[in-house]
C-alpha cells in the first residue's frame, strides 16, 4: 500500500464487495486513502500495521463479526481511540444497536445509507482526527523539550564554574518555548520563569517571581508548601488561574533537579484548552444526533440507566413518531425533510421545562424523558407537544401540515429497564397510530391486539384435536451417489378459515402460549409412525425433526422420545433431531447435558441453520453432534457471491476434519449442486431435488427418482 501513512487513512470492512464499492464511490477523494477489507480478520491485520482516522464496519460477517472485531480493535491501546461507525443492514432493534455501542462504536448507519449523511459524518471525524494528531504532535514536542531540559540540567552541573547563576537559569528555562517553564527553589518559591507565562497566564515575569505557585494553580488537593508533593517526577492535569481570574485546563509536569548543589524543581505548564475542546466535541458527537443536535439514543440509554439504578422516583417516557414524514421526503426532498426535523426539535424543546429532555432516536422518531413524572403528567406533556405538531409549520416558504403518534410508558409500572420501556412505548405508539387517536398510554392488552394473531392463538390449541395439522417431507440426496438418504418432516397447518398457515406464523405463538411441547410431541409421534410404516413397506429412510429451544428445555423430552420409539418399535438411528445454534449458545452447559442424554439413546443430532448464530466448529467438537446443516442464506448465493462460496467450502472442510457430515440447505439449481459436489459436501436439500411432499406423493416420487 504505497503512501498509506502520508494520507488520511479510512478502513472499510464488509464481506460483500458491492458494499465496499458503494462506500468507496461516496468517499472517493484525493486526500483519503481508502483501505477495503472483506473480513474481521483481515481488518485486524490492517489495524496492527497502520493507523486509521476512521473505521466503517459491517456487523454480520463470516468468521469474526463486526461486534467482535470492534471489541478487539478497542482492546488495543494503539487503536483504542479510533472511531468506529457500524454500516449495516442488521435489524434496527435496540438490542442490536446497544450491542454496537457497548463494544465501542460511536454511531450507526443503516443500509441503504444516505451518501450525504455518510460524507458529513466522515468529514467531521476527519477534522477531529487531524486536530487529535496536532495535539499528539504538540505533546511529543513537549516531551522532547522536557527531555532537553533534563539534558540541560545535567549540563548545568558541568559548566556552573564558567557561567553566572542567572545565565544558567536563562538557558534552562528556554525563552523560545511555547510552554510556561518555571524554576522553583527548595522552598517552592518561583525563582525563574520564561516569557511564555504572559501568553499562557497574562502575568509578566516580574509579577510572579518570589511567589508561591498558588498564584498560578490553587486547586485544593495540591499543597505547594508540602515537600512530599515534589518528592518525585509528577504529571497531572489541573485548572489553572489566569491573571483575569478565568480558569483554564492545564497539563503540569514537575521534575526534581539540582543546580550548583541546590535542590530545585523544573515545572512545565501547557494550556490544554484546545485538546479538552476536541474531547468535548467527540463526546458531543457520541451522545448527540448529527442533524438536530438533540441527545441521541445512546444518551437516552445512559440517562435511563442512571434513573433506574437510583429508583427513587417514577419517570415517564414518550415515544413520538411523525405520521406523514415519508410523504414530505418523497415530494419535497430530503433537504426539506431534514429542515423539518431540525425545526420540530427546536419547537418541541421550547415547550419543555428544563428537567425534561428530548432525544432523536433516528429517522422521524423522537423521545421525551420526564423525571419525577407519573402518567398524568406524561399525558399532559404529550397533549401539549401534539397540539404544537398539529399546527402548520413553515419551512423555506413551504407550509407543511403533519401529525404525530405518541406512546407513553411510566417507570416502574410499565418496565424496569430501558429496553422494556422503549418496546412498550413503541407498542403504545403504534396503537395510537393504528387507532388514529394521536396519544396512547401503554397497557398489557395492546401487545395482543393483532386480529390475525388473536385468531391463531385462539385456534391453535384445538388444531391437533381437529386434525388440522399435517406433515410434509422434503427429500435429502447424497451429492456423490444421488441416493436419497433421508427426509425432513415439516409441519403445516390447514386452518379452516385462513387456509394454509406458515410455521413461521404459528410456531412462535405456540411457544408463547405454552403448546409447543404438545405440537412437538405430535410431530414426533407422526414422524415415528410414518417411518415405521415405511420400514414395513421395505423403505429404509431416516426422518429429521426440528426442535425448538423450548422443547430442549423440557426435562421430560428424552423420556417421551424413548416411549415413542418403544411403542412403535422403531430403531433410534432412524431419527435425527435438528437443533438450533441459538439453543447451544444460550446455555452451553445445559445444552451439552440434554444432547448427551439424547445421543445416549442412539438418536442422531444435527445443528440446523449453521452459520447464522455465534457457535463455532471448535465448540461443536465437544458436543455429540453427527451433522451440521449450512443455512440456505449462504447456499443460495454461493454461485454469484465468492465470499459465500468461500464460507461454505471452509465449513465443509473443517466439519469433515471433525468427523461431521454436512447438509446443504436451499439447493435450488444445478450450478449450486455441482459446486457443492466439487467441495465434497455430503448431502443436499432443496427445490432442485424436490419440494416438500405429502406422504403418498413422496412414495411415488421415490419410485421415479433417478439415481
Amino acid at each position: 500500500m504505497v503512501g498509506l501513512e502520508s494520507q488520511i487513512n479510512i478502513l472499510m470492512v464488509d464481506d460483500r464487495p458491492e458494499n465496499l464499492y458503494a462506500l468507496e464511490a461516496v468517499l472517493d477523494a484525493p486526500r483519503l486513502n481508502l483501505t477495503k477489507c472483506h473480513s474481521g480478520e483481515e481488518a485486524l491485520k490492517c489495524v496492527l500495521m497502520h493507523e486509521y482516522a476512521l473505521i466503517l464496519l459491517d456487523v454480520q460477517m463470516p468468521g469474526l463479526d463486526g461486534y467482535e472485531t470492534a471489541r478487539i480493535i478497542k482492546s488495543r491501546e494503539r487503536s483504542r481511540d479510533t472511531p468506529i461507525i457500524f454500516v449495516t443492514a442488521i435489524n434496527k432493534e435496540l438490542e442490536h444497536v446497544h450491542s454496537g455501542y457497548s463494544v465501542g462504536a460511536i454511531d450507526y448507519l443503516f443500509k441503504p445509507f444516505d451518501p450525504d449523511v455518510l460524507k458529513s459524518k466522515v468529514d467531521q471525524l476527519i477534522k477531529l482526527y487531524l486536530n487529535s494528531k496536532e495535539i499528539k504532535n504538540q505533546s511529543n514536542q513537549l516531551l522532547e523539550k522536557t527531555k532537553a531540559l533534563e539534558m540541560a540540567n545535567r549540563e548545568l552541573s558541568r559548566v556552573t564554574f564558567e557561567l553566572q547563576k542567572s545565565e544558567a537559569l536563562h538557558r534552562l528555562v528556554g525563552e523560545t518555548s511555547v510552554d510556561t517553564i518555571i524554576i522553583l527553589d527548595e522552598q517552592r518559591k518561583i525563582i525563574s520563569v520564561n516569557p511564555a507565562i504572559y501568553h499562557t497566564f497574562g502575568f509578566t515575569m516580574i509579577e510572579v517571581l518570589g511567589n508561591n505557585m498558588n498564584i498560578l494553580i490553587s486547586e485544593p488537593n495540591i499543597n505547594w508548601n508540602e515537600s512530599s508533593q515534589f518528592s518525585r517526577t509528577q504529571h497531572f492535569e489541573v485548572m489553572a488561574n489566569a491573571k483575569d481570574e478565568s480558569l483554564f485546563p492545564a497539563e503540569v509536569h514537575i521534575k526534581e533537579s539540582r543546580l550548583e548543589g541546590n535542590l530545585i524543581y523544573v515545572c512545565t505548564i501547557r494550556d490544554i484548552s484546545d485538546r479538552k475542546e476536541q474531547i468535548e466535541k467527540l463526546r458531543f458527537m457520541a451522545f448527540h444526533d448529527h442533524l438536530t443536535k438533540l441527545p441521541n439514543r445512546k444518551m437516552l440509554y445512559e440517562m435511563v440507566d442512571v434513573m433506574v439504578q437510583n429508583q427513587q422516583e417514577p419517570f415517564s417516557l414518550i415515544l413520538l413518531d411523525l405520521d406523514h414524514f415519508k410523504a414530505v421526503n418523497d415530494t419535497l426532498g430530503h433537504q426539506i425533510g431534514d429542515l423539518l426535523l431540525i425545526k420540530l426539535g427546536d419547537l418541541i424543546n421550547e415547550l419543555l421545562s428544563s428537567n425534561k429532555t428530548m432525544f432523536r432516536l433516528g429517522g422521524d422518531e423522537f423521545a421525551i424523558l420526564m423525571p419525577n413524572s407519573e402518567l398524568a403528567m406524561g399525558m399532559e406533556t404529550a397533549r401539549i407537544v401534539l397540539s404544537r405538531i398539529n399546527q402548520p409549520i413553515e419551512i423555506d416558504d413551504v407550509t407543511l401540515s403533519i401529525g404525530a403518534s405518541l406512546g407513553i410508558v411510566c417507570f416502574p409500572e410499565h418496565g424496569k429497564d430501558i429496553r422494556t420501556l422503549l418496546r412498550r412505548a413503541d407498542v403504545a405508539m403504534y396503537t395510537a397510530k393504528r387507532n388514529g387517536n394521536g396519544i396512547t398510554a401503554y397497557s398489557k392488552e395492546q401487545d395482543e391486539k393483532d386480529p390475525y394473531r388473536l385468531i391463531l392463538m385462539g385456534d391453535l390449541r384445538a388444531a391437533i384435536d381437529k386434525n388440522e395439522l399435517f406433515l410434509v417431507y422434503q427429500p435429502k440426496a447424497n451429492l456423490q451417489t444421488k441416493a436419497i438418504e433421508g427426509v425432513e418432516a415439516l409441519i403445516r397447518w390447514k386452518h379452516p378459515k385462513l387456509g394454509l398457515v406458515a410455521p413461521i406464523d404459528f410456531i412462535p405463538i405456540a411457544e408463547q402460549i405454552g403448546v409447543i411441547n404438545l405440537i412437538t410431541t405430535w410431530v414426533l409421534t407422526e414422524a415415528i409412525k410414518q417411518n415405521k410404516k415405511w420400514e414395513q413397506q421395505g423403505l429404509d429412510i431416516e426422518i429429521a425433526v426440528n426442535l425448538s429451544v423450548r422443547n430442549l428445555q423440557d426435562v421430560e423430552l428424552p423420556t417421551r422420545l424413548q416411549a415413542l420409539l418403544d411403542k412403535h418399535e422403531l430403531s433410534p438411528h432412524k431419527i435425527t433431531l435438528e437443533i438450533t445454534e441459538s439453543f447451544i449458545m444460550s446455555d452451553p452447559k445445559h445444552a451439552k447435558e440434554v444432547l448427551m442424554k439424547i445421543h445416549q439413546m442412539g438418536i442422531k443430532l444435527s445443528i440446523d441453520d449453521f452459520g447464522t448464530g455465534y457457535s463455532s466448529l471448535a465448540y461443536l467438537k465437544n458436543l455429540p453432534v453427527n451433522t451440521i446443516k449450512i443455512d440456505k442464506s449462504f447456499i443460495m448465493e454461493m454461485v454469484s457471491d465468492g465470499a459465500d462460496a468461500m464460507i461454505v467450502q471452509s465449513i465443509i472442510f473443517l466439519a469433515h476434519n471433525l468427523g461431521l457430515k454436512v447438509v446443504a440447505e436451499g439447493v435450488e439449481t444445478e450450478e449450486v449442486w455441482d459446486l457443492l459436489n466439487s467441495y465434497n459436501c455430503d448431502i443436499a436439500q432443496g427445490y432442485y431435488i424436490e419440494k416438500p411432499l405429502m406422504e403418498h406423493e413422496l412414495k411415488l416420487w421415490l419410485e421415479n427418482w433417478q439415481h
